[in-house]
C-alpha cells in the first residue's frame, strides 16, 4: 500500500503541469512569401539537451527571439537531406505551440520541396521562407506562417526538428545549414538579425546518448507481459507507475480516467508524432523480446530519390531513463531487420545481458536498457497516413492492442541471454 500511495502522489503532482499541444491548423495551398532576406546564417540556434524522452535519430535545435507588437520573424532556410523536418513554436510548459512540417511548406521560386511525394530529394535548389506572426492561430492560416498565439509578441522560442538525416551529409543540419533569423517591421524593414552562432556537435547535444549506469533499487513496476500505453499527456504517462501486476489495474484505471481528460501534450511532444510507451521491470527477466509488424515507410538514408510514401513517414523505438527523461538509445525503421512479412524482433537488455544472437546478422535488433531503475520504451509513428487504421493515432488509451493489431508490440521476458540464445540464430 505504501508503494501505491507513493506512486499516486507522483502522478497527482503532475496534474495540470503539462503544456498544451495544439492540433494542426488548416493550411491552404502555400505560396512563397517575399520579404527581407537575412544575410547571417546559423543564427542563434542551440542544441536541445538529451531530455523529455527524445529520439536520438532526430536533431533538435532552438532559438529564442524577442518580438514586439507589429513585428514578424523571418526564417530563411534550405530543406535538409533527411526524412522529416518541422518548425514549431514553444507552447506553455513543455507543450507545443503552432507548428508546420516539411511537406506543407512552399519552396521559394525556382526551388524544390524534396519532402513532397514524388519530388527530387537531391534537388540543388531547395530554399524556403517562413514567417512567425504575433497573433492568434486563425481557422485558416496564411501559407508558410506560424502564429505565436498573442498579438503582444514577447520572447519567442522556435524549435527546429530534423529526423533521420541522410548518411552522406552532416548530421547536425542535414547538409543544409541552419535557417537564418531576421526580425522585420510592418514595412518589411529589417529590425535585427541574430548574432552568428553556428551550432556545434558537442555534448550535451541532443544526439548524445546516455550511458547505462549500475542497477539499483526495485525498478519500475511494469506488467508481465509489458502493456503499452498511448501518450495523451504528461500526467497520464506518469500514471504508468500505477500499472503493475503488484498493484492491479484499479488505481491505474481510476487515475488515467481523470488525467486523460486534461490538456493534451507536454513532455516536448511533437504534434506530428503519436507514441505508445511501456515500463520495464528486470525482475521479470533480464531479457525482453519485443515483436511486431513494421509499417511501410519511405527509404531515404542512402539518398534515395524521388521521395516515397508509406503508412508512416518515420518509425522508431527508443529506450529511455524514466526518472530523468533521457534517451539511452534508439532504433530507426531502416536499421531494423525485417522478414518477408515485415515482422521484426527487438531485444532489450542491460549491455552485460545482451544475448549472443541479438544481432542484425541473426535478424534481431538490440536496444540497451537503462540499468538504473525505470527503463521506459517509446515507440513512435510520425505522420501516419490517414488510411493506416492500425496506427497509434487510431488507438484508444488502455485499449491500444484492439486497433493496432499486428503493429502493437508484443513482449515476453526471458530469464537471461542463454534462454534467448537457445533458440539459435535465424537471419531475416
Amino acid at each position: 500500500m505504501t508503494l501505491m500511495v507513493a506512486a499516486l502522489a507522483v502522478v497527482l503532482a503532475m496534474v495540470g503541469s503539462a503544456g498544451v499541444a495544439s492540433g494542426a491548423p488548416v493550411r491552404s495551398g502555400p505560396t512563397f512569401l517575399p520579404g527581407a532576406q537575412a544575410t547571417s546564417s546559423g543564427c542563434g540556434w542551440k542544441a536541445v539537451p538529451n531530455a523529455l524522452y527524445p529520439d536520438l535519430n532526430a536533431r533538435y535545435w532552438q532559438v529564442s527571439v524577442p518580438l514586439k507588437q507589429g513585428q514578424q520573424i523571418r526564417l530563411d532556410g534550405r530543406f535538409p537531406h533527411a526524412r522529416y523536418m518541422a518548425v514549431a513554436l514553444q507552447g506553455a510548459g513543455s507543450g507545443s505551440g503552432d507548428a508546420i512540417h516539411d511537406s506543407l511548406i512552399s519552396p521559394a521560386a525556382g526551388s524544390t520541396n524534396p519532402f513532397v511525394v514524388g519530388a527530387d530529394r537531391n534537388a540543388t535548389a531547395r530554399s524556403y521562407q517562413l514567417s512567425v506572426v504575433p497573433a492568434a492561430v486563425p481557422a485558416t492560416c496564411v501559407p508558410n506562417t506560424l502564429y505565436t498565439g498573442s498579438a503582444k509578441g514577447g520572447q519567442i522560442s522556435i524549435l527546429y526538428r530534423i529526423y533521420q538525416v541522410d548518411h552522406d551529409v552532416d548530421e547536425a543540419s542535414g547538409g543544409a545549414g541552419f535557417p537564418s533569423v531576421t526580425v522585420v517591421d510592418s514595412n518589411e524593414t529589417t529590425v535585427s538579425t541574430c548574432s552568428a552562432n553556428n551550432p556545434t556537435l558537442v555534448a550535451p547535444a541532443t544526439f548524445a546518448s546516455l550511458p547505462p549506469v549500475a542497477a539499483a533499487g526495485i525498478g519500475a513496476f511494469g506488467t508481465n507481459p509489458p502493456t503499452w500505453q498511448k501518450f495523451i499527456n504528461a500526467q497520464t504517462s506518469y500514471a504508468q507507475l500505477l500499472r503493475s501486476d503488484l498493484l492491479g489495474d484499479s488505481a491505474y484505471s481510476a487515475v488515467t480516467g481523470v488525467t486523460a481528460k486534461g490538456a493534451a501534450g507536454g513532455l516536448g511532444a511533437n504534434v506530428d508524432n503519436q507514441y505508445v510507451t511501456t515500463l520495464l521491470n528486470p525482475h521479470y527477466g533480464k531479457v525482453l523480446v519485443v515483436t511486431a509488424t513494421m509499417p511501410t515507410f519511405p527509404a531515404t538514408g542512402s539518398g534515395q530519390s524521388p521521395m516515397g510514401s508509406g503508412q508512416v513517414r518515420y518509425w522508431s523505438m527508443c529506450s529511455e531513463k524514466f526518472a530523468t527523461t533521457q534517451a539511452v538509445a534508439c532504433l530507426a525503421d531502416e536499421s531494423i531487420p525485417l522478414d518477408a512479412q515485415r515482422h521484426f524482433t527487438v531485444v532489450v537488455s542491460a549491455p552485460a545481458d545482451r544475448p549472443r544472437y541479438a544481432t542484425p546478422a541473426c535478424g534481431v535488433a538490440w536496444l540497451p536498457a537503462s540499468t538504473s531503475p525505470g527503463t521506459a520504451l517509446v515507440m513512435r509513428n510520425l505522420l501516419a497516413d490517414a488510411s493506416f487504421t492500425q496506427s497509434i493515432a487510431h488507438a484508444t488509451l488502455n485499449h491500444e492492442s484492439d486497433t493496432m493489431g499486428a503493429y502493437y508490440p508484443s513482449g515476453r521476458y526471458l530469464a537471461d541471454a542463454a534462454e534467448f540464445d537457445a533458440g539459435g540464430c535465424h537471419p531475416a
